[in-house]
């Protein structure tokens, strides 16, 4: 099957809701549902008055759309299993095991008994070749608020809350099959609740169609009659006596392919979860529902040439189309012998292999500093604690002074932050001199000037380096002095 995938950078931190908030923690996914990407759609075009197009985009008979997950990452299947002592990511000392596999796991070493587990990875990065690369985790931030009251639009100053919210700068993917009418006239969408001050995200649409998720399914079973699929979003089954599936049994794919269920052969690992959603135009909650979970997976084997026939027409259309309820939301997409699931059944995936957590993001630097600032930031921190020991005395007055000092001339650092871009880089020697030249000149701008000096030689005329370089001093005296009144104290116990 062949979709459009659409890239989504985030410009701005971003949080999706993750159920009701506990306590006053609201907690973020990892991923960015198909109901959310369509609502934030469906604003833009509401705001370029393009309404009356909606349904062509979102209706049952418009395109189906996935949902965004972190760039070239899937949702962990739920076969791959590991040692439990061997941690949570792709590899270690005896790598992971596909659990559809026909060939025994190893389950003991050196006369010991081996305790497999369901890999802890949320996601799994793909190699090119849509075989598995390393486990993958999205990093959040997370901020804390004050609370506000609705009623009078004033902070509710002893009311504190958290809030979780995904990295700005992360890229996913999310695919659709079809490219709406005018998809790029949108290149730009705003994401969660808090859009006055957060959720931008940009848009790059492929105008070129290419295989699903990395791979492309030829519509024929392997050998044998086998097919190993993957559940890649929620899916909303009916049963047959009413009600969802929480999993599908060996006489659920029966029904649902037209095959004897006695000509069926299946084992999978599958878990269920609970789905709720908002209705924009009715302003009310969905009603909850139960889905089979994302990465649940499965390997059908058909005995009988006829059953073979009906399993694979009905996996070539559930393949196309999706499975279950709600699909033009998001819901049923699947994956038919993906490379991740066919081609891992031989070995153990990436044995030997150190347990990367592939990162997709880039930390931030510090404000102020290069791209490439995590080596300076180290220098700076070393260089203040050496620079600090030759004016500490040895009574607090010294710390109290020499703090208040340092302070003013932070103070004097920062002033160039609020000015224009030709006068930002305030000097530090002038800084240095002011502090050298003052009448009477104390011994705590004398320590603060010898300081500044002996910062010059490693430190560049740049206003943010010079202010942590400060900072750095200033947590060093507040250091230096705790660990002397921790000593003063152990020294009193002792007498």
């Amino acid at each position: 099957m062949n979709v459009f995938r659409v890239s989504l950078k985030l410009d701005d931190p971003v949080t999706v809701g993750n159920g009701a908030p506990v306590s006053n923690e609201i907690r973020s996914q990892s991923l960015i549902p198909a109901t959310t990407l369509r609502g934030a759609l469906f604003e833009e075009l509401r705001l370029a008055g393009r309404q009356s197009s909606a349904d062509a985009w979102f209706g049952p008979a418009g395109p189906r759309w996935s949902a965004a997950w972190p760039a070239d990452c899937i949702p962990a299947p739920l076969c791959y299993q590991q040692v439990k002592r061997d941690g949570k990511g792709l590899g270690g000392v005896h790598g992971a095991w596909n659990g559809l596999s026909f060939a025994g796991r190893p389950e003991v070493e050196n006369g010991k008994r081996l305790t497999w587990q369901q890999m802890g990875a949320r996601w799994v990065r793909l190699h090119a070749n849509a075989l598995p690369a390393a486990a993958a985790s999205t990093s959040t931030r997370i901020d804390t608020h004050v609370g506000l009251r609705y009623d009078l639009q004033v902070q509710r100053g002893s009311a504190l809350f958290s809030r979780e919210s995904l990295e700005q700068g992360k890229e996913f993917y999310f695919y659709v099959t079809r490219l709406p009418e005018g998809y790029d006239q949108i290149d730009s969408i705003v994401l969660g609740k808090r859009r006055s001050v957060d959720g931008g995200a940009r848009l790059k649409w492929s105008s070129h169609p290419e295989p699903a998720f990395h791979w492309d399914w030829d519509g024929r079973l392997a050998d044998e009659g086998l097919a190993y699929i993957q559940i890649m979003s929620p899916a909303l089954v009916p049963g047959p006596n009413g009600g969802l599936l929480r999993g599908l049994s060996q006489g659920d794919f029966a029904r649902l392919s037209g095959a004897a269920a006695e000509q069926l052969k299946v084992k999978g690992y599958s878990r269920f979860e609970q789905v709720t959603g908002w209705s924009g135009p009715w302003r009310l909650p969905k009603e909850p529902a139960t889905a089979i979970a994302a990465g649940s997976c499965w390997r059908i084997r058909a005995t009988d040439p006829a059953a073979r026939g009906k399993l694979a027409a009905w996996l070539r259309q559930a393949e196309s189309d999706g499975i279950g309820l709600r699909r033009e939301e998001g819901f049923g997409w699947i994956a038919v012998n993906p490379p991740w699931l066919a081609g891992t059944l031989d070995s153990a995936i990436g044995k030997g292999a150190p347990q990367v957590f592939a990162a997709t993001a880039k930390p931030r630097p510090w404000p102020g500093f290069s791209e490439d600032s995590r080596a300076q930031v180290d220098v700076l921190r070393r260089h203040a604690a050496t620079a600090v020991q030759p004016h500490l005395g040895s009574d607090n007055s010294r710390h109290a002074s020499l703090s208040r000092a340092l302070y003013q001339a932070l103070t004097l650092i920062r002033q160039g932050y609020g000015r224009s871009a030709a006068h930002r880089n305030l000097d530090p020697f002038a800084i240095q001199q002011l502090f050298a030249a003052r009448k009477p000149r104390s011994e705590a701008a004398g320590s603060v000037a010898a300081i500044l000096e002996a910062g010059r030689s490693e430190i560049p005329e740049n206003v943010a380096e010079w202010a942590f370089y400060v900072e750095a001093i200033l947590i060093e005296l507040e250091a230096v002095q705790f660990r002397k009144q921790v000593q003063a104290n152990g020294e009193a116990q002792h007498e």
